[in-house]
């Protein structure tokens, strides 16, 4: 269950497999990392800006008033209001039933890829240095 809260929301319609609600998000209002299992978010900007950040694909997208953005199933997400004045969006949630998954990182998880790709990173350029190196001498091992 969602644990946020933002300036107001307005419930348009609801169905067991569409959700239609504009939210209204007061300066730094934060709905925090989640994911949806298989209804489509819909985002369309009424009023201000949106920030909308997508994990894979990591994205940061800042949406202006007519602006539109969809947020496929399984994608996490992160909307908030960084600007001083309130955004006004319609948000569509369907077809399919609708969920909210937390999608938070622990730091653990965090340090875990980090060391992950500083390992990766370690390689390629070990990589590189043995190539540049076989490269020098005219390709000789």
């Amino acid at each position: 269950m969602p644990d946020y809260q933002v300036k107001n929301i307005e419930p348009v319609a609801i169905s067991a497999d569409i959700k239609v609600r504009v939210f209204t998000l007061a300066h730094l209002n934060l709905i925090p990392w989640h994911f949806h299992s298989t209804s489509t978010d819909h985002y369309f900007v009424l009023r201000g800006q949106l920030t909308i950040e997508t994990r894979s694909p990591n994205e940061r997208r800042v949406l202006k008033a007519g602006e539109r953005f969809q947020i496929l199933p399984q994608t996490a997400h992160r909307i908030s209001n960084g600007s001083t004045s309130d955004c006004q969006f319609l948000l569509v949630q369907g077809v399919g039933k609708h969920d909210w998954h937390s999608a938070d990182v622990s730091a653990e998880a965090l340090e875990r890829e980090n060391l992950a790709l500083r390992d990766e990173v370690a390689d390629l350029a070990l990589g590189v240095f043995i190539l540049r190196d076989r490269l020098g001498n005219g390709g000789e091992r």
